[in-house]
């Protein structure tokens, strides 16, 4: 692995997580899934850091359908 010692990568269950987990699943990444860190929740975040201590964040999570909740908030 590089310089960095922990490398947390962010929307692993999603489709471009799934592939990039498949390529690199000879290197440590942590990939948490949602009930491990939640985004959408600052202290699960804060929690998640805390414990974890990563070096370098891969963000890929979002939301699937966000044009699908506003419309239907509105």
């Amino acid at each position: 692995m590089s310089r960095f010692k922990k490398i947390l990568f962010t929307g692993s269950t999603g489709r471009f997580g799934k592939i990039f987990k498949k390529l690199h699943k000879e290197k440590k990444y942590l990939y948490p899934i949602r009930k491990q860190l939640d985004i959408n929740n600052t202290l699960s975040v804060k929690k998640y850091f805390k414990k974890n201590k990563p070096n370098l964040v891969i963000h890929c999570a979002a939301l699937s359908r966000p044009m699908d909740i506003h419309e239907k908030k509105n």
